[in-house]
């Protein structure tokens, strides 16, 4: 299990990127995880029928609809289907029920919504529930490594640290557990530290632990050690090796997980590290491949869809790059772009920082995809395309203006002066 805080060290601290950058944790399994991903889907089916079936004929509330229902959970909560299991918990009343029957059945649904919680990015509830957990079942070297990974993606790194300790002389003591999880939160650490060369070294000893553990049988979690690995190699300055931990990455998370934020995540930084390397197209279509799965996914990564969007226009629009690039267009982005602020809008997503500033970006690719003088003329087509940009320039604006955390007087500007050179010209 890996994560990362948001990185700005490189960046200018404008207005825009600290308004924008609300810390998250790299999307994470903390579940159910197989080697096959026909054979999980099939599963996952198989556990659904199943569960569909006693509902209907014992209820709900019957022992076997119940350990049927977690088993569909534990298959759920691999691959990514959050709101699904928000809705069978907390819509279904499946969370009321079990803390109502207490013993078992409350421990299992107090575990499984912290996992639901963590994967939707809503760490400090999925704390607090591990925590309420340990009151339940005591401590444990597992519970200690969830609690871990989950302090160091809230910033709480001494926290975490103490958790990693203590589950590894819980597992010195006979305890079963996850060295090779503990190992990546302290090489994780380390790096949060700027220890960057012991980073590495932990992290590869991770890896070498996964690897001797599934015997040359590709896994997800193998895949995260490369990422964990390529990322520190990164922050070390070994670009080439960084890229291929992460080629390696990508590799194992289509063939394991396929249509997943873990395989959109390592996409996303393999492009990024293509583009340092100078291999611009390849970069362009792994930035195009990762936005177009982000914006399908059950639970929207507004942080990385936002570091994705600000991206595009500098690829596209920089001359130079422009006879290495096999799709050149910009326009190709707006069915995506579409996609995005119809899920947001579905969704009512509440407006922070991180909205306001993605809002802003999307208008801004959206105008340079489709060019001033194009969304200036008066037809059909363009009219949409101008009015959802004008919108959303609209709704940072609000933003904008009401925030006290930065001054926006800048960005309040820049969205204006947008409304107005879209607009088209009067007969």
């Amino acid at each position: 299990m890996t994560l990362e805080s948001s990185e700005t060290d490189d960046k200018k601290s404008t207005a825009s990127t600290k308004i924008g950058s609300k810390g998250h944790g790299e999307i994470n399994e903390l579940g159910n995880e197989g080697e096959d991903i026909s054979k999980i889907l099939e599963k996952e089916k198989k556990c659904k029928d199943i569960f569909d079936s006693l509902k209907q004929s014992l209820g709900i509330d019957h022992e076997a609809t119940l350990n049927a229902a977690f088993n569909l959970m534990d298959q759920w909560i691999g691959n990514y289907r959050m709101s699904k299991i928000d809705n069978l918990l907390n819509n279904e009343g499946l969370m009321k029920l079990c803390r109502t029957k207490g013993g078992q059945w409350k421990m299992k649904a107090v575990q499984m919504l912290a996992f639901c919680r963590w994967k939707q990015f809503r760490f400090r509830e999925s704390l607090n529930l591990f925590y309420e957990f340990q009151d339940l079942a005591g401590k444990s070297a597992i519970l200690l490594e969830n609690m871990g990974h989950t302090h160091n993606s809230l910033g709480e790194h001494e926290k975490a640290e103490a958790c990693f300790t203590e589950a590894l002389e819980r597992i010195s003591k006979g305890d079963r557990g996850n060295k090779g999880g503990l190992l990546m939160g302290l090489g994780v650490l380390k790096k949060a530290r700027g220890d960057y060369k012991g980073s590495v070294k932990t992290l590869l000893e991770a890896l070498q632990f996964f690897k001797d553990k599934y015997k040359g049988i590709e896994h997800s979690i193998v895949a995260k050690c490369h990422t964990s690995v390529g990322r520190s190699l990164e922050a070390l300055g070994e670009i080439h090796q960084a890229e291929h931990h992460f080629f390696e990455a990508v590799r194992i998370f289509w063939l394991t997980c396929a249509f997943s934020p873990l395989t959109a995540n390592a996409a996303k930084k393999l492009a990024d590290l293509k583009f340092k390397l100078g291999f611009v197209d390849e970069a362009q279509q792994l930035y195009k491949q990762s936005l177009q799965m982000h914006v399908s996914f059950d639970t929207l990564d507004l942080r990385a869809l936002l570091e994705i969007i600000q991206l595009l226009p500098e690829l596209h629009l920089d001359r130079k790059f422009e006879p290495y690039l096999c799709e050149p267009g910009l326009d190709q982005y707006a069915a995506s772009l579409r996609k995005l602020k119809e899920r947001i809008d579905d969704e009512k997503i509440p407006m922070d920082g991180t909205l306001a500033v993605l809002f802003k970006s999307m208008a801004e690719l959206s105008i340079a995809g489709h060019s001033y003088k194009k969304l200036q003329k008066n037809n059909a087509t363009n009219a949409m395309e101008r009015e959802m940009a004008a919108g959303l320039l609209r709704n940072a604006i609000e933003f904008f203006k009401k925030t006290e955390e930065v001054d926006c007087t800048q960005l309040i500007t820049q969205c204006e002066r947008l409304i107005v050179a879209i607009q088209p010209p009067l007969s």
